[in-house]
């Protein structure tokens, strides 16, 4: 993988740690989690915009969802040339076959 971290987030009672990865090919999520050690639960791309714009994310945040096996995600960021302000919401697998799926 190519790029630099642009953003951490450690969700509250430090159960999973998330990395934002902005490189030449876009952006990436990364989700560890940490209880009883840590494990990669996987790796994805960025989620992008039903237009077709670009989004460029530059914050990531975990937030209470209803579903233990989706982690609830914002990310905020910018889009297209004039560089307008745009917080978009993902749903990534974190539950027992995450890892698997992700291929990690």
């Amino acid at each position: 993988r190519a790029g630099d971290v642009a953003a951490l987030h450690l969700r509250p009672g430090g159960a999973r740690l998330w990395a934002l990865w902005r490189g030449p090919a876009g952006a990436e999520v990364s989700a560890w989690t940490l209880a009883g050690g840590h494990r990669q639960l996987g790796r994805w791309p960025a989620p992008s915009l039903q237009s077709g714009e670009y989004f460029a994310p530059s914050a990531i945040c975990e937030a209470a969802g209803d579903d233990p096996g989706v982690a609830d995600v914002w990310l905020a960021g910018v889009v297209g040339e004039h560089e307008r302000p745009e917080l978009l919401r993902a749903g990534f697998p974190v539950g027992p076959e995450a890892a698997k799926e992700s291929g990690e």
